[in-house]
């Protein structure tokens, strides 16, 4: 069904549109006559303000002048002005000159370019310390071939380890790669020279192995050019300490890469111990392994990618290598490090007071079938003496591990607390 429109005549058109406009006319008058009304009221307003604050300024110009004016002479006022740039009438200026207030002197430049200069003086040393400490890296193999082919296909999975001491007849080789008796291990020095190398000992709960090479099946110039490390305490190394990461911090071998400390020594609990890890600005990237050491080129850490979940997956991260050396020395003189099974922290007095607990090591896990387990340790124990020692810190504990091995029976004092009562609990704990 259609739509019928019936078309106006001109006279009709006419007197619709003068219709229309009658209409508009009409609805347009109050507004403009409201608008119109509302811009003076705000202009009174606006005059009224400007009247009031106009007699304030006034009241304390007057009062400033009568207080200060005689101290205020030409002189001082001039030697207040002293800092700011006098600028010409615009009409003594020439018309292309700039404005002296910004402009960029001669003496501006040079200062720049000094700082840059010493940025990039900083860079080359830190880049030189890097490729210095080279002669202590080494490319590590675990199936017995290093390959530099391009062809992923063809290429053997390698990763980097630092010389870490040597004996009469060997030098030992520290690297966080995760190696057993079966692998073939092939190491490749610094000048290129390649040879086979023998497990250790690991330890999976860091995540580190040493091995060893025989110094008779190394050539005398390739000895020669091997430089054994020197270690600094990480403690001593605060957020914002420039760190040099060398031997493959992005993946690619004989890499160094510069960046500085934002986390330092935080405390993570393994098993029987506590390490100190450090994160840094450097990238991380999913293969990157190495060693970090200071601006002095000397080690302060191994890269490990095992605790992002405590240092972040941003940057690179670090174990500090004071909390760990006494393990690595044991390991490199074959012997092994005695299982305990527990992680725990430090329970100081005033954390004691606060929980109604005993100081010593309070126990936050013990592991199943672990030699603690066995004899009767729980979680939520504390640690109070270790063969008649008082123990204050898991430091303390992991000291005495040190000093035992395998098979020893440690007789442990702990404190278990039972309702509002702390009962104390001798236990026998033969170690693995």
């Amino acid at each position: 069904m259609g739509i019928n429109m019936r078309k106006k005549n001109p006279s009709e058109e006419r007197e619709h549109e003068d219709e229309k406009y009658k209409f508009i006319k009409e609805q347009i008058k109050p507004q403009r006559r409201k608008a119109i009304l509302n811009f003076f009221q705000k202009m009174a307003g606006s005059a009224v303000l400007a009247v009031i604050f106009g007699v304030i300024a006034g009241v304390v110009f007057v009062e400033v002048n009568s207080r200060y004016g005689n101290d205020l002479s030409l002189n001082s006022y001039d030697d207040i002005q002293t800092s700011v740039p006098m600028v010409t009438p615009a009409t003594q200026v020439p018309e292309n000159t700039p404005n002296p207030a910004f402009a960029i002197t001669k003496n501006d430049i040079l200062k720049n370019e000094i700082v840059i200069e010493s940025l990039n003086k900083a860079s080359r040393q830190y880049a030189e310390t890097g490729n210095a400490f080279s002669a202590s890296i080494v490319q590590i193999s675990k199936n017995g071939k290093i390959s530099w082919y391009a062809n992923a296909e063809q290429a053997t999975e390698t990763t980097s380890g630092m010389i870490l001491k040597e004996s009469n007849k060997n030098y030992y080789i520290v690297t966080s790669e995760d190696i057993s008796h079966d692998d073939a291990v092939t190491v490749c020095f610094c000048d290129n020279y390649i040879t086979s190398a023998k497990l250790v000992g690991n330890n999976q709960t860091i995540g580190f192995s040493v091995i060893k090479v025989n110094k008779a099946d190394i050539p005398k110039e390739t000895r020669e050019a091997i430089e054994i490390p020197v270690f600094a305490i990480t403690s001593t190394v605060p957020v914002g300490s420039k760190v040099i990461a060398v031997g493959a911090p992005n993946g690619v071998m004989n890499s160094v890469m510069i960046g500085s400390v934002v986390k330092s020594n935080i405390p993570t609990s393994v098993i029987d111990n506590q390490i100190s890890l450090f994160l840094t600005d450097i990238t991380l990237s999913q293969k990157s392994n190495g060693i970090i050491i200071n601006s002095k080129g000397k080690v302060i850490g191994l890269i490990n990618n095992s605790f992002s979940e405590v240092t972040g997956e941003s940057g690179i991260g670090f174990i500090g290598i004071s909390s760990i050396m006494d393990i690595i020395d044991r390991i490199s003189m074959g012997k092994d490090v005695p299982y305990f099974g527990i992680e725990g922290c430090d329970i100081n007095e005033w954390m004691a007071k606060a929980h109604n607990i005993e100081v010593g090591v309070y126990v936050t896990s013990v592991y199943a079938n672990s030699p603690a387990y066995i004899a009767g340790m729980r979680i939520t124990d504390v640690i109070k003496k270790v063969n008649g020692k008082e123990i204050t810190s898991i430091y303390q504990f992991h000291n005495i591990l040190m000093e035992s091995k395998s098979e020893d029976t440690l007789n442990v004092e702990i404190s278990r607390k039972s309702n509002d009562k702390n009962i104390k609990k001798k236990l026998k704990i033969v170690l693995r």
